[in-house]
């Protein structure tokens, strides 16, 4: 038997990185988990992007930071538990101009991640990014 994923509504508090945020989850019927103090930290499923302290770490950063503003609304699919527990793996969607847009797809079209699978060594995205 397969798992069902889990969705949930949640509102970005902080970027981490590029390919990390913390969120406030929206379970609905005023039952949140995470707060601002305690904010629930969420990796995006199927990418890797540059660490921090790697050239253009910081760059993936910004990027990832313009595209979710604190406060923006993103979709969570949740898919397995994170090998850093409490952090969430999950695939992430959120409106682009006006159009529901897949995060892990974009940036990775846009050369600021490498896919990953979460096996075998990261890949890391080509620097400086050609896309």
């Amino acid at each position: 038997m397969s798992t069902t994923p889990f969705f949930f509504n949640a509102t970005i508090v902080y970027v981490h990185d590029g390919d990390t945020f913390d969120v406030v989850v929206d379970r609905g019927t005023y039952d949140y988990t995470g707060s601002t103090a305690h904010p629930i930290p969420v990796r995006i499923l199927g990418l890797n992007a540059r660490e921090l302290a790697e050239p253009g770490g910081q760059e993936a950063q910004a990027n990832l930071a313009e595209l979710l503003p604190v406060g923006s609304q993103v979709v969570l699919r949740t898919v397995k538990p994170d090998k850093y527990n409490p952090r969430w793996l999950a695939a992430v969607t959120f409106s682009l101009v006006g159009v529901d847009t897949d995060l892990a797809a974009l940036l990775i079209g846009k050369g600021w991640a490498a896919p990953w699978d979460g096996n075998g060594p990261k890949p890391v995205p080509i620097w400086p990014r050609s896309a």
